[in-house]
């Protein structure tokens, strides 16, 4: 998952993607947006796009990733997939 995850630095809201075995954090920048929480807005964003992601953080700014153990690579791939498309069309 190491190319996935670097893929995601590209995004300028994207502050730091953490995590350990199967739980991994994107940390979203808030600042960068005009809304005051639009973590919850991906989050959204993500689950109309067939993803589903918890919250997490302190100030509810990171986009929990809790795939089950049993998860097939071609599922990794397709949750990134729909991540990328996701925060392309953010940034656009």
């Amino acid at each position: 998952m190491t190319y996935e995850t670097n893929n995601l630095k590209k995004f300028k809201f994207v502050r730091e993607i953490r995590g350990i075995g199967f739980m991994w954090g994107i940390e979203i920048n808030n600042n960068y947006f005009s809304k005051k929480d639009f973590t919850n807005t991906i989050r959204s964003k993500l689950l109309k796009n067939r993803l589903i992601t918890w919250e997490s953080g302190f100030d509810s700014n990171v986009i929990g990733l809790v795939p089950p153990i049993t998860i097939s690579i071609l599922s990794i791939k397709s949750a990134f997939q729909i991540i990328n498309k996701t925060f392309n069309e953010i940034e656009n």
